[in-house]
């Protein structure tokens, strides 16, 4: 629609249709209004709303961008001069209007003329900011008439600095005032650059300075212009930010600028959350990227708060002493500690506690009073977080209770509108759904509570237990035990609950069981009750320090974080030691009797346990020293059975306590030390990173540094990509804005983020590239780079072929003709498709061992020169070739040259890149590319088929290379491949069986359903991490069917099994077998019934045996197999065009082209078949 207003010969018949350039008539009436420049300063007010509707016009049919409109306004028409005299346009009222209802009209209806002017300007400047633009906009503008619009009373800083005292309650007020003054900025700024910059503050004028008065005043009134100017742009500026997003190849990267929204300068109260989050950040992937995003949302929830608590006068006095009340908390719990150490007397003891006292009296006075400013502080602290978070957080699960409320409702009200109970397939529709709910919510009450249970029973056993052992055990402790645990199931429970019970209880529960307020929580509480109760409590308060230390977080966390380790490890001690309980309590129960004291501490198996574990572990003896210097016991030497059995206990004990203990050692250490690393690895790419781009140091650097400037890394995060200095977060401050902003009220840049935000797609970072890095090319993209590539890389191959290298003389394939360049436009026909394998003259000459560098080159003149365009269309596609360059040199150089090692794909591609001169501009780029790469595979839908015998009882399963593991038949799906033709290739390429060939000579398949021999409805299907998994049900495939695979180093072993008895390492055929069995189950139901109605019996399989044994007949020929799979059958390498060999499975050649050939024997066991290639063309041919 937005072209429609240059020309209309889209919109109908070419001779139906008169076009009509309407922007051009637009702009000559703008034109008309604002010719003469006398009257600009007193402009009626009629021609000004004229003038505002004409610019709102503009704004809207160039945003987008729209490329004609936009290169049609700024350079084939005189907007940019009309923009000019728009700014100096001065509304006056008609003498004949009532001055009370037109007071202060023309002053709006003025500001609301500049401001669509302004808007309509940066619109044209929309993925455009190219030289020609610039230049375009220098030679119309005026930097004079822009400073005056910002600054000159009654202009739009003197306006701002007038009026927002009366609009203190409306928080978004100076945002809409001030947008047109931001637009300003961004114009000057495009246009005329640094040079619309003040530097420093101007100096002031001293009278002492000048001869004359009259020189003083105009220098007096010269300065105060200037401080004006300064003082407009400072403030202008501290609102105006940019960043740089890529806005697709078409256009690149794009500077964005914007107004920070107003409750963003509440960033800077949350100092301590930014240095979580930046410690909480992955660095070295790209998901750093979308934890930030994710992170974005709370942050501006927060910050709105913030804002709105900012209009009250007590929460201003009291927010800037939050953080001096934590530091002086800290230091009154070090003091008072320091007091209780020095003046703490015990004056009596007895069995349960001790009496103390505190002196002298003014230390006890002074923790008195130091207890009660620690609970006035504690106590600021807590409701300072709870006054920010306890809103956040009803927020929240309210917004959480009325969507899962309106779902119900929802579903309630389809329920009930069914129109009558003969509508059966709604019934049905409905009863599924209710079944689904069913099982939903039970497996969500298992997942909730499955935990909870288990401990459950485990408690009850151990009190149990332990209450037959010791009655006086406290019946409030299995409650204590559970009660978390219990409260922490329910709250999983309860998160998709819809009534008001669940809304408080999950409410109740993220804000007391949050991390850092249930901290502090506790810290109060203990401040109480060290004031109140007992003055040990507060001991507690010097574990704030973990709080204030990330270094002892790290500390914490090498103990928490391997939790379950540590807890099974100690859990294999503790059977430890209970086996060498048992043997000291029946072998040895004399040894742990104390001859002095005459006490015996193995009389019960669990006092014997609990010696080994309270004296046996912790000492360095171990429990054979306890019994020898201890108890007196050692072993007697007399006695020589009870000598070396206690050696033998003692050493054995002790051996196991130092492995024990050494393993929970090293688990922590190593815990710790991995922390550490992580943590300094964090510093170490924050410090050198950029956060957004992910370029190094060195990179701007180096480029900076041939411009002249030092630090340019510092000046790229400064201005460009700002994340960590002066607290800009500039990217932060732009999703706040593009998210506080409707769909319809983005421009062009900021409806293209949006919308890829809500499909959560972070391709609009600039990943990889910065402005800076290349400001001549700005719009250059990879796919542009691509093409470079390509018409170099054929400029090289016409050289190649001109220069006749030997190495490609003497065995490798390259085209004779250059035309041969210029002919390569699909898939099917590129020279890689079945690439001849290279040959070597000797084994022991120069050409017998070709070196590294002689391969490189012959795997690029054969895979990468003659590439057709659409092979080079993108990276995926680039690395789709490397990928055929890595098989062929992994199937005819690795495999052939000991002196050329195997390599894997990434190691492969990185060697490519380095070593062909033509690649290389993208050798930086080649490890996001190959990720790129991986991440498109693991995408690609993967299809193939089951194979069933005829009794449905067993299936093939193929076993891969140099794997263990065994799966189904199948693979990635082509470009331009329907899934009936991937499943067939696949398994003709996996198994040698084709499906189609299989069919032509079978009665029992349905016509109207299956092709290519596979019933299209017969599948089962999958989704795992957004890949579609579809596996075709193939049915009546023989058993004595010699399988073989069809490429090479793909299938190692194909081999029948029993439904019951599949090998162990199958993960990806299990999920697949629940359903495959019912499939059974209802197939042989329809079967049966269909046998009974019909009375029909079923006609028999043609038998593959009696296939080969007819065709020998006719042949007159014996078929026999050599045992050598590398010389039966030369198959192409992996991945290699296979279409040819199944269209001649499905039309075989006149019975007089038949060529003897040989033909592997029937096996005599179903259960495994060797992996050969075997070509089933000229069988097949001669059953038919």
């Amino acid at each position: 629609m937005q072209t429609a207003m240059l020309t209309q010969s889209g919109l109908g018949h070419p001779s139906t249709v008169k076009n009509v350039n309407v922007l051009a008539s637009v702009v000559a009436f703008m034109s008309i209004l604002v010719k003469d420049e006398l009257t600009l300063a007193s402009l009626p007010l009629e021609d000004g709303e004229s003038l505002v509707q004409c610019w709102a016009f503009l704004a809207v049919y160039m945003q987008g961008p729209c490329k004609e409109n936009q290169e049609y306004l700024l350079q084939s028409s005189p907007m940019v001069e009309l923009f000019r005299k728009t700014l100096k346009v001065h509304l006056v009222v008609p003498l004949t209007a009532h001055p009370v209802d037109n007071d202060g009209v023309h002053i709006v209806v003025e500001k609301l003329l500049k401001g669509h002017a302004t808007k309509a300007m940066v619109s044209a400047l929309e993925g455009r900011m190219t030289s020609a633009s610039i230049t375009r906009l220098c030679s119309g503008l005026e930097v004079g008439a822009i400073k005056r619009r910002l600054v000159v009373r009654p202009e739009i800083h003197e306006q701002f600095q007038l009026e927002k005292d009366k609009h203190v309650q409306d928080v978004t007020w100076d945002e809409r005032f001030l947008e047109e003054g931001l637009d300003l900025i961004t114009l000057a700024k495009v246009a005329f650059g640094a040079s619309f910059d003040v530097a420093d503050m101007p100096v002031r004028v001293k009278r002492v300075n000048f001869v004359s008065e009259d020189a003083y005043v105009v220098a007096k009134r010269a300065w105060q212009e200037s401080m004006r100017f300064y003082t407009a742009h400072a403030f202008f500026a501290s609102m105006h930010h940019s960043v740089e997003i890529w806005w697709g190849a078409d256009i690149g990267i794009e500077t964005v600028y914007f107004a920070l929204p107003s409750h963003c300068r509440m960033l800077a109260c949350l100092g301590p959350k930014k240095d979580r989050l930046l410690n909480e950040l992955n660095y070295k992937s790209n998901d750093r990227l979308k934890q930030f995003v994710k992170a974005t949302y709370g942050f501006d929830q927060e910050m709105q708060h913030m804002e709105v608590l900012s209009t009250f006068k007590l929460y201003n006095v009291v927010r800037p002493y939050i953080p001096h009340f934590k530091t002086a908390s800290f230091f009154l719990a070090i003091s008072m500690n320091v007091i209780m150490v020095i003046s703490v007397v015990a004056v009596a003891r007895d069995d349960t506690r001790t009496h103390f006292i505190m002196k002298p009296q003014p230390l006890l006075d002074a923790q008195t009073v130091m207890g009660n400013f620690q609970v006035f502080f504690s106590l600021c602290v807590l409701m300072f977080i709870l006054v920010i978070s306890v809103p956040l957080v009803f927020r929240r699960r309210w917004n959480v209770r009325t969507k899962h409320a309106m779902l119900e409702y929802k579903l309630h009200r389809s329920i009930g509108s069914l129109d009558s109970v003969l509508d059966l397939d709604e019934l049905k529709i409905q009863v599924e759904v209710r079944v689904e709910q069913s099982r939903v919510w039970w497996a969500h009450l298992h997942a909730s509570y499955g935990t909870f249970g288990k401990l459950i029973c485990l408690v009850l056993l151990l009190q149990f237990t332990l209450m037959q052992a010791t009655p006086n055990l406290p019946s409030w402790l299995p409650v204590a035990l559970l009660m978390l645990p219990f409260i922490q199931s329910t709250r999983v429970y309860l998160e998709n609950g819809s009534g008001y019970g669940a809304f408080i209880f999950t409410a109740l529960y993220d804000v007391v069981l949050d991390k850092y307020t249930a901290f502090y929580f506790f810290y109060f509480a203990i401040s109480v009750g060290g004031l109140i109760v007992h003055p040990f409590m507060y001991m507690f308060h010097l574990f704030d320090i973990v709080m204030m230390s990330p270094t002892l977080q790290n500390v914490v966390a090498s103990v928490t974080k391997p939790g379950r380790v540590l807890l099974l490890t100690t859990l294999l001690g503790l059977c430890g030691i209970y086996f060498f309980a048992m043997l000291l309590f029946f072998a040895q129960p004399t040894d742990a009797v104390d001859q002095v004291n005459h006490v015996a501490y193995c009389k019960t198996l669990m006092d014997c346990f609990a010696l080994c574990v309270h004296r046996g572990i912790p000492h360095i003896g171990g429990v054979g020293y306890i019994l020898s210097d201890g108890f007196h016991n050692p072993p007697q030497f007399l006695d020589r059975t009870h000598y070396w059995s206690r050696i033998v206990y003692d050493v054995a004990f002790f051996a196991f306590a130092v492995i024990m203990l050494n393993m929970i050692f090293g688990i922590t250490v190593d815990t710790f030390s991995d922390l550490r690393t992580d943590s300094a690895d964090r510093a170490e790419l924050k410090m050198n990173q950029c956060f957004v781009c992910g370029q190094a140091r060195a990179v701007f650097d180096n480029h900076y540094i041939q411009r002249g400037l030092p630090n340019g890394f510092q000046k790229h995060i400064d201005e460009e990509h700002n994340m960590y200095e002066k607290c800009l977060w500039h990217y932060m401050y732009f999703l706040v804005h593009v998210n506080s902003k409707h769909l319809i009220e983005c421009n062009g840049p900021e409806a293209y983020v949006k919308k890829l935000l809500v499909k959560e797609d972070l391709s609009w970072f600039p990943q990889g590239k910065a402005a800076c890095l290349d400001a001549t090319n700005t719009r250059q993209s990879v796919k542009d780079d691509l093409v470079q590539i390509k018409s170099q890389l054929q400029s090289l191959g016409l050289q190649n072929l001109q220069s006749a290298s030997p190495f490609r003389n003497t065995g490798g394939h390259c085209p004779s003709s250059p035309s041969y360049l210029h002919h390569v436009d699909d898939f099917d026909s590129v020279v890689s498709a079945n690439p001849q394998p290279p040959t070597t003259t000797s084994s022991t000459g120069s050409r017998g061992k070709p070196t590294m560098d002689e391969v490189m080159d012959e795997l690029q003149s054969r895979f990468l020169m003659n590439l057709p365009q659409s092979e080079l269309s993108s990276s995926e596609r680039l690395f789709f070739q490397i990928e055929q360059c890595y098989w062929f040199y992994e199937d005819f150089y690795a495999d052939h040259h000991n002196h050329l090692t195997h390599l894997k794909l990434n190691d492969f591609a990185r060697k490519m890149f380095n070593h062909c001169v033509l690649l290389q501009p993208l050798k930086q780029k080649c490890e996001s590319m190959f990720q790129d790469f991986k991440t498109y595979q693991s995408q690609i839908p993967v299809v193939g088929c089951i194979l069933l015998n005829p009794a449905k009882t067993k299936l093939v399963l193929v076993r891969n290379w140099k794997g263990t593991s065994w799966s189904l038949p199948r693979g990635k799906v082509n470009q331009g491949e329907t899934d009936l033709e991937c499943a067939r290739r696949e398994v003709f390429e996996e198994c040698g069986y084709d499906p189609a060939a299989a069919s032509s000579s079978s009665t029992t398949l349905s016509d109207v359903d299956t092709v290519l021999g596979i019933n299209a409805k017969d599948f089962i299907e999958f989704h795992v991490n957004q890949q579609r998994i579809r596996m075709y049900i193939v049915t009546q495939v023989p058993e004595e069917f010699n399988f073989a695979p069809q490429t090479r180093k793909e299938i190692s072993l194909i081999q029948w099994f029993d439904f019951d008895e599949l090998p162990k390492k199958t993960w990806g055929v299990l999920p697949f077998m629940s359903r495959l069995r019912r499939w059974i189950t209802n197939d042989t139901k329809k079967a049966t019934a269909k046998k009974k109605a019909t009375h029909t019996p079923v006609k028999s399989r043609f038998n593959v045996d009696e296939m080969f044994r007819i065709n020998e007949q006719l042949t007159g020929h014996t078929f026999s197999y050599d045992g050598n799979p590398h010389e039966f059958g030369k198959a192409p390498p992996k991945r290699a065009d296979v279409q040819s060999r199944l269209a001649a499975a499905s039309a075989p050649p006149p019975p007089e082209h038949i060529q003897p050939t040989h033909v592997p024997p029937t096996t005599t066991t179903n259960a495994v078949f060797a992996a050969f290639t075997f070509d089933t063309t000229e069988i097949m041919a001669c059953v038919k």
